[in-house]
């Protein structure tokens, strides 16, 4: 029954597809006709299943929902980037592909039963000028309570057309009564730059967000104006930057690299998909020594931009091995507002690494793949596809200066700075907000903190019976299998003969627990500085609130002020005299 529930679900969803537009034909060009003519006839036979349940089967199909159904049931068998993309979810997407939006100017998220506004209002923005902040809640919209809305929901109320009117109510934190805002929306234009500064001696310091239509354009001007204020090198901070569009990346790296050099080339099926990308312009940066940050949330254009200065002995790349996501998307119009984001090609920075982490296809190529490898890209995917079970040793590639980079994957940093690990007592503080909402109420009642203040053993405490009061508490993975191995013993009726050695490890993991807070006091330290610094200051303040604990970013500072480190990291045969 549950095979013959997944054949259907495929059958209806690539009938829906095909219906959505034709777009088969677009692809024919990758094909054999004997293949397009096999798509043709099996359509046919999957359309006909689904009227056929449509209209007869017991209980009665909801064809709109019948259809999404098998839509998500085909692109799951696929790569996780390949989705259809509902009308109403294409908000964001305009975001990226076109760098602006109609609305408030809010980034929120659900906190608890309500939507919270996380960071501060973008500049110039409606909620800017209304003085909403950081922290506060959004109760009502148009006065309707936001409490049963998911973040969607209450994102696609407060957007609409420039020049509507929407009123909000927020609770704000030290306020008694709800706080009543009525706002006209406008144009929203989206920053993909964060931060940009000189930050000691003569190094600039940007931190690139998000890769949207315009973040080539803000690099550009953001080294013009770092330059006239004195700029002689430059960090670059990708960190935790999940990518965006290849455009973006391409336009980036230009004001990066010497122009006429390849950044990135992508391949796929079809002749459009196989294309070279390389810098059309002399770099704004000039010759300036650069160093780029990355972690494993790096994603994407993150990994064009570092991976193709990395391949060209342009910079220095610090930080943690990146992501692994090296695959191009196209949009495809599917009819009613909806799209279908399809992976159509990978890409491949200079040297000829693949970006790609290598299972990506692994589940897709056994279900749904052909077994006979017919086709250019049918064979870059046969070799590339690893079995997990064993060690795959990584590729050896070379940069343009003969330095040996590494494949399979992802972009490894030539420095590496292992982040800090989160454990789970770490993880439940932020998960739960209480560092960020503890932030909040304090920034309410010290109106004249001073930006330079420290987080001391007073402060600290205050933040201890402020999780006290709260209730906060969690559970430890110790805690988690002690429970899993105290209810196998149940089922098994041995739970009697151990139970007293059970409660000794109890009494143990809870002697843990009241460690925990001591333990991750210089955690708690940091993290504190930098929410209230936000919550008081802006997202400046907060970036700025990190720099002394950062370790990759001091080792890269340190490195700008040792030319001779940088040099010898880019050019390791002159440092050794060859």
């Amino acid at each position: 029954m549950k095979r013959k529930q997944q054949s259907l679900t495929m059958i209806v969803l690539i009938c829906a597809v095909f219906a959505f537009g034709g777009w088969v034909s677009h692809y024919v060009e990758a094909s054999a006709p004997d293949f397009y003519y096999e798509v043709i006839q099996n359509t046919g036979i999957f359309g006909r299943i689904y009227e056929e349940i449509s209209m007869g089967y017991v209980e009665q199909i909801d064809p709109e929902k019948f259809i999404r159904a098998g839509i998500n049931g085909m692109l799951d068998q696929l790569d996780p980037y390949t989705v259809f993309i509902e009308k109403d979810d294409t908000a964001e997407l305009n975001i990226m592909t076109k760098g602006k939006y109609n609305g408030l100017g809010m980034r929120i998220a659900k906190r608890g039963d309500w939507p919270l506004v996380i960071e501060p209002p973008f500049p110039n923005s409606p909620a800017q000028r209304a003085k909403i902040k950081e922290g506060d809640y959004i109760v009502e919209i148009d006065g309707e309570s936001t409490k049963p809305l998911s973040v969607s929901e209450t994102a696609n109320r407060l957007r609409g057309e420039v020049g509507t009117e929407v009123t909000i109510k927020i609770k704000r934190e030290g306020e008694s009564t709800l706080l009543e805002f009525k706002l006209t929306r406008a144009e929203i234009k989206v920053e993909d730059i964060s931060y940009k500064k000189i930050v000691q001696d003569s190094i600039g310091y940007v931190k690139l967000t998000h890769f949207s239509k315009d973040a080539g354009k803000e690099i550009f001007t953001a080294i013009k104006e770092l330059k006239s204020q004195g700029m002689k090198s430059l960090i670059l901070d990708l960190r935790n930057n999940p990518g965006g569009l290849l455009e973006a990346a391409v336009a980036v790296t230009d004001n990066l690299v010497d122009k006429g050099k390849l950044i990135v080339s992508t391949k796929g099926r079809t002749e459009a998909a196989n294309q070279q990308y390389l810098a059309r312009h002399d770099p704004i940066l000039g010759d300036m020594p650069l160093i780029i940050l990355v972690n494993s949330t790096s994603a994407s254009a993150s990994e064009i931009v570092s991976g193709a200065i990395q391949d060209l002995d342009r910079g220095v790349i610090i930080g943690t091995r990146t992501y692994g996501k090296g695959l191009v998307q196209t949009l495809v119009s599917v009819g009613k507002g909806a799209a279908l984001k399809m992976t159509t090609a990978k890409y491949y920075i200079p040297s000829g690494r693949l970006i790609q982490k290598l299972d990506v296809f692994k589940n897709a190529k056994e279900k749904v793949f052909r077994a006979i490898v017919d086709s250019s890209f049918d064979s870059i995917i046969e070799t590339e596809i690893a079995d997990t079970a064993n060690e795959v040793k990584p590729a050896v590639f070379t940069t343009s200066g003969g330095r040996s980079v590494y494949g399979n994957g992802g972009i490894t940093p030539d420095i590496v700075i292992e982040e800090p690990k989160y454990d789970r007592y770490m993880s439940e503080l932020e998960m739960k907000s209480m560092l960020f909402n503890f932030s909040v109420k304090y920034a309410a009642k010290h109106h004249d903190l001073s930006m330079d203040f420290v987080v001391d053993d007073h402060l600290l405490n205050e933040f201890r019976k402020y999780l006290e009061d709260a209730k906060f508490d969690y559970k430890p993975n110790t805690l988690i299998s002690l429970e899993k191995f105290e209810k196998e013993a149940r089922e098994a009726n041995i739970f009697e003969s151990v139970n007293d050695q059970t409660q000794k490890i109890r009494e143990a993991i809870a002697g843990e627990k009241n460690k925990c807070f001591g333990k991750h006091s210089d955690f708690i330290k940091r993290r504190l500085k930098e929410e209230i610094s936000a919550k008081m200051w802006g997202t400046d303040a907060e970036i700025e609130a990190s720099f002394s604990t950062d370790r990759a970013l001091q080792k890269a500072l340190g490195l700008l002020s040792d030319s001779s480190g940088y040099y010898a990291i880019l050019h390791p045969a002159s440092k050794s005299g060859d």
